[in-house]
């Protein structure tokens, strides 16, 4: 498991199950804030982030202490409610800050292209994961969660989550199941697909 320290920090590391320690690794290229994203793209075995509060890019080739290149930045700043995907060839991120940019970055041609806005504007506790070919994501700062066909480029609203996910919200997925925490609580939900 890789975790960005954030926080206006560089610090990247790795965690280790079997001894339950930490690694650091090398650093990320510029400090890392909020609306930061990471994700782990099997296609290529290589880590990638975006900055929150910046533009940028970074893909990191795995080793100790492994290294970070700079791609191809967005358009915009990513900010709170920023998140990161990855789903078969490409990447796919929302921009956060209140927007509804939804964007695809494809690794083999180091190219960002816009996809079909989200359905509401997305605040801290966004957050995505990938199951099958549809990603779910959480608006934040509300209850709306939404998934997302990739082969259609279309949203769709699903039914709303449990409460409110605030800052800190998160999805991951262990085959059809979906676990998402609310974020700011100790609450986690489940969500069968």
């Amino acid at each position: 498991m890789y975790g960005l320290r954030g926080n206006g920090q560089k610090t990247f590391q790795r965690y280790e199950p079997g001894t339950d320690s930490w690694t650091t690794l090398a650093e990320t290229p510029a400090n890392m804030s909020k609306g930061s994203g990471l994700a782990y793209h099997a296609a290529n075995g290589k880590i990638y982030a975006t900055r929150g509060g910046g533009k940028e890019l970074y893909e990191f080739t795995i080793g100790v202490p492994g290294t970070w290149t700079a791609k191809a930045a967005v358009t915009d700043n990513f900010k709170d409610g920023g998140a990161l995907v990855s789903a078969g060839p490409h990447l796919y991120a929302l921009r956060g800050d209140g927007q509804k940019t939804f964007w695809r970055y494809d690794p083999g041609t180091d190219t960002w292209i816009t996809r079909a806005d989200a359905p509401g504007k997305v605040e801290a506790g966004g957050a995505m994961v990938v199951v099958g070919n549809y990603i779910y994501a959480f608006q934040g700062k509300s209850d709306a969660f939404w998934r997302y066909d990739i082969a259609s480029n279309s949203w769709v609203t699903l039914s709303a989550a449990p409460g409110t996910v605030n800052q800190g919200g998160a999805l991951t997925a262990i085959g059809n199941t979906i676990f998402a925490y609310q974020g700011d609580s100790s609450a986690l939900w489940r969500y069968s697909v």
